[in-house]
Parts: C-alpha cells; structure tokens; sequence
C-alpha cells in the first residue's frame, strides 16, 4: 500500500506486548489505506481490528487502531455505537515497557498491542557504469 510520496508498505503486523502472539494486518480489494486484522471472538462478540491511515494521530505518523464490535443475531450483525470507547485507540507511551504502544480495552479483554511493519523507500537517481579496461586489471 502506497502510504505516501516516499513509503510503500510491504507488509503489517500487530504484536500483543502481553504474550508476544503476531497477527499478519491484510489489505482488502476496495477498501483503500486499511490493514485489517483476523476477526476474533471475545465476550460473546466479534471484533475486527484495523489501522486506518487516514486517521493519523500524532507526529510520528501513527494510524488510529479502529475496531468494529457486533454480535450476529439471527444472521444478523448487531454492531456496538462508532462512538463506543474502544471502537478508537489511540497509540500512547507505556511506562512499563517504554514503548509506544495501542492499549486496547473491551469488557475484561486488554491488549497492549504495537506493530512491526516492513516499509520500501523507492527512490530515483542516475548512475553511470563503466567498464574497467583490460589493461586497468
């Protein structure tokens, strides 16, 4: 996914600090500048953890970790409100382990999650090859 003029990322990782668990981010067909986590259940809910690069929240280019939460009722999704404390996560410094990290919240689910990401730095330039001469070796 192109980020900006100068970065593409490759690829996205949330790392829960808690247990060291890593789960792969995807990107999804239509759905431009998100990386996506698995689905997971808790609670008796599903959620569905994102990074949204168009939400960036600090200086250091941070996305919101955003996160939909529902129950399927009758085949039906019942999501929680947008405006429920943990559909946003902000990354923030912890003190205990002096990282930067999304401490997400959900009823008694806590995550201190922080990512890893491999990133391209395309550049462009001119180079001029020339071959040493035989008598030169």
């Amino acid at each position: 996914m192109k980020l900006n003029n100068s970065t593409i990322i490759l690829s996205v990782k949330l790392i829960n600090s808690d247990d060291g668990t890593e789960s792969t981010l995807t990107e999804r067909p239509g759905i431009p500048r998100m990386h996506f986590r698995e689905r997971f259940p808790s609670q008796g809910y599903l959620i569905q953890q994102r990074l949204d690069w168009d939400d960036i929240t600090d200086e250091n280019g941070n996305p919101m970790l955003d996160a939909d939460i529902w129950k399927e009722i009758n085949g039906k999704k019942e999501m929680l409100p947008k405006r429920h404390p943990s559909h946003h996560t902000e990354k923030k410094f912890d003190e205990k382990t002096g990282k930067k990290l999304y401490p997400f919240k959900f009823g008694n689910l806590t995550q201190h999650l922080t990512t890893k990401m491999t990133i391209a730095k395309p550049f462009s330039g001119n180079a001029t090859l020339m071959r040493t001469p035989p008598e030169a070796e």
